[in-house]
């Protein structure tokens, strides 16, 4: 057998690194096209309005409505990187998530480098988490689950710092939450592990002090907002849950090559030895996260985005004890050259494809309506607000879906907005499908904006500027 392991460790950490750099090219890359809005433009508006200061009642009182269930951590990001010719972009969000997602990558690389004593294990566990689909599909997107998943992946890790981990970690998990209100369940998983191992002193501080932090970070933010957060993150957004979709994109997410691999990697590791893997913290976090994420991604609204984490959690998992494994064989050394190869090459044709296959193409240009409308206020549906900002228009209402959770449960008043629009204050409606087709009983606006819609406003037949319809305020 001709024996590689020199070529191996000197090669496979530059093919590693090419494909984390291949990978990280392409998405930054697609963070610039500003001109395709993947129903991002409903973030601009928040990121904004927030580099005023935070929301407050005046945000629902009056024209423009801007809602937003989320806490100020990812606008802030955005507002900060929102200068020059980037303002009122999809780019300063995009950025943001883009170098979350590097970042979780690189603990993802430290967490199993330390824990296997290998570079090597270390940067293949990172790679596959840039090339995980999941994580291509959503990570360049001006959202905020790219920054959460970090913070979670960091949570996770910190308690493996030679000092002040726990400290450290409960930061992280009050952070991310004021980012994404569900990352405060990353503390769960920690506090079990410290329990299982024995910490029962160190449990009970650790979670004590997320609690208390947690509690004093958000009650901070409900009384500055005078109530904005509570009303719109916390009471104003609860939401129907449809059991299929949570069994779907379960399914989906458990059908993943990677996540099978990681299954079997765990498998076999615990019929050689169980202990150690029932008290290994990422595989604890694992298995909760999973029930976390399929819970949550049964919301009305919600998506497979829940489980960002639990993609980290299964390379690190996967780098654990299905790569370290094989980096122990000759074979398996080789094994892992060839794929990492095969992996970069893989990366640098598919990750092009990956940036075409997200919904719509070049978003429309509304400078027609722009010249046209009584007024800059239009109500968009979610694909055109983008479009809608960056031809100088303002969207009455920067997120419709979320506006009609947070109407069904009574959390702001619709009738204002009802008034705005009879009173001609709201000049165009911007539309995906014939005003014929939006019904009462649908989810794309509450029944009472459908009922003015199709009393006050005249159709003025469909632009030659993409797949939309424009109506005008009738005379």
């Amino acid at each position: 057998m001709i024996r590689l392991t020199h070529f191996c460790e000197r090669t496979v950490r530059w093919l590693l690194l090419a494909a984390v750099l291949v990978l990280t090219a392409f998405h930054t890359i697609r963070a610039f096209d500003h001109s395709r809005d993947e129903y991002e433009g409903a973030m601009i508006p928040v990121t904004e309005r927030e580099r005023g200061g935070l929301p407050g009642p005046d945000w629902l009182a009056k024209l423009p409505y801007t809602v937003t269930p989320y806490g100020p951590g990812f606008f802030a990001l955005a507002g900060a990187a929102s200068v020059g010719p980037w303002d009122k972009t999809l780019i300063p969000g995009r950025l943001v998530s883009v170098a979350a997602a590097v970042l979780a990558a690189a603990v993802i690389a430290w967490v199993v480098g330390r824990r296997t004593a290998s570079a090597e294990c270390g940067l293949t566990a990172g790679a596959l988490y840039l090339g995980y689909p999941i994580i291509a599909y959503w990570f360049h997107d001006y959202r905020v689950d790219a920054l959460a998943c970090f913070f979670a992946i960091a949570a996770y890790a910190a308690p493996d710092l030679p000092r002040r981990g726990l400290l450290a970690s409960a930061l992280l998990v009050v952070a991310g939450s004021v980012v994404k209100q569900t990352i405060a369940l990353a503390a769960v998983p920690v506090f079990l592990h410290l329990l299982l191992i024995g910490r029962r002193r160190d449990a009970l501080l650790y979670l004590g002090g997320v609690a208390v932090l947690g509690a004093l970070v958000w009650g901070a933010l409900f009384y500055l907002s005078h109530g904005y957060y509570f009303d719109l993150g916390l009471w104003g957004n609860r939401r129907a849950y449809i059991l299929h979709k949570a069994l779907g994109s379960a399914g989906n997410f458990a059908e993943n090559p990677a996540t099978v691999a990681a299954a079997v990697a765990l498998i076999a590791a615990f019929v050689a030895n169980s202990k150690p893997i029932c008290t290994n913290r990422y595989v604890i976090a694992l298995v909760i996260g999973l029930g976390f994420a399929g819970l949550l991604s049964g919301g009305e609204g919600s998506a497979n985005n829940y489980f960002l984490e639990s993609a980290g959690l299964v390379c690190i998992v996967l780098g654990l004890y299905g790569v370290s494994a094989l980096w122990r064989l000759d074979r398996g050394r080789t094994a892992i050259v060839l794929w990492t190869a095969g992996f970069s090459v893989v990366v640098a044709v598919s990750a092009n494809t990956v940036m075409y296959v997200r919904a719509g193409g070049k978003a429309p240009d509304l400078a027609i309506v722009k010249s046209q409308a009584a007024t800059d206020y239009v109500l968009a549906d979610r694909q055109f607000i983008g479009p809608a900002i960056w031809a100088g228009l303002t969207p009455a209402v920067n997120d419709p879906f979320f506006y009609g959770v947070v109407v069904k449960n009574r959390a702001v008043d619709v009738g204002l907005l009802v008034e705005d629009m009879k009173a001609g204050r709201v000049s165009a409606l911007v539309l995906a499908k014939p005003l014929e087709q939006y019904t009462p009983a649908g989810n794309e606006w509450p029944a009472e904006i459908v009922d003015v819609m199709r009393s006050h406003y005249a159709p003025a037949g469909r632009a030659d500027v993409g797949y939309l319809y424009l109506y005008y305020i009738s005379e």
